[in-house]
This record gives C-alpha cells, sequence and structure tokens, in this order.
C-alpha cells in the first residue's frame, strides 16, 4: 500500500522571520510618512532616513534585517505585495484626512 501525502494542499505558512502583511502595512506606512517629512528638512537625506526608520523598527518590535528579508519575501509575490501597497496607500489617506480636521 502506497500513501500519498499533499504537501501543496496545505496552505502556505509564513515564515516566523517574516512580518505579517498588517504590521507591513504599518512600518510601509511609517516609513513614507518619514520620508515626506525628511524631504522638507535641510539635513542628510541618508543619516535622517536610516535614523528614521531605525526609530520605526524599534516602534514596531523589528529591525532592518527581519524587514528586507520580509520586503524580499513579498517582493516575490505581487499580488500580496500590491494588496499590501494598496492598504498603505488607504491608511496614508485615512492619516491625512484625520490630520486636516
Amino acid at each position: 500500500m502506497v500513501i500519498v501525502t499533499c504537501f501543496s494542499c496545505k496552505e502556505e505558512q509564513i515564515d516566523k522571520d517574516i512580518i505579517p502583511p498588517s504590521k507591513m502595512v504599518e512600518i510601509l506606512s511609517d516609513m513614507e510618512l518619514a520620508k515626506a517629512t525628511i524631504i522638507f528638512q535641510e539635513a542628510d537625506k541618508k543619516i535622517k532616513n536610516e535614523f528614521f526608520f531605525n526609530v520605526i523598527f524599534k516602534n514596531h518590535n523589528t529591525n532592518k534585517e527581519k524587514f528586507e528579508k520580509s520586503l524580499h519575501y513579498y517582493s516575490q509575490k505581487p499580488k500580496e505585495m500590491e494588496q499590501i501597497y494598496n492598504q498603505v496607500i488607504t491608511l496614508l489617506s485615512q492619516k491625512q484626512a484625520s490630520s486636516v480636521k
């Protein structure tokens, strides 16, 4: 008797070192806001990016390496990446609308 196991039938599990999509949305939104803030300042953009991004990673209990690994993971899955960025745009729009009030 032969037993066949269908591993591909299971839903793909995300590696524990990959940031979940909902958290990626929050981090990417914060990064976009930080970049916008830096544009309006006259200092070295690279240094400010690193500073702001490190603060963002700390606030989201992650680090640059895990973020970059996650970004690479999602970039290999265009549909998921598109959904993440659509949510980033929605979140940024909501933040903008609430700041105008």
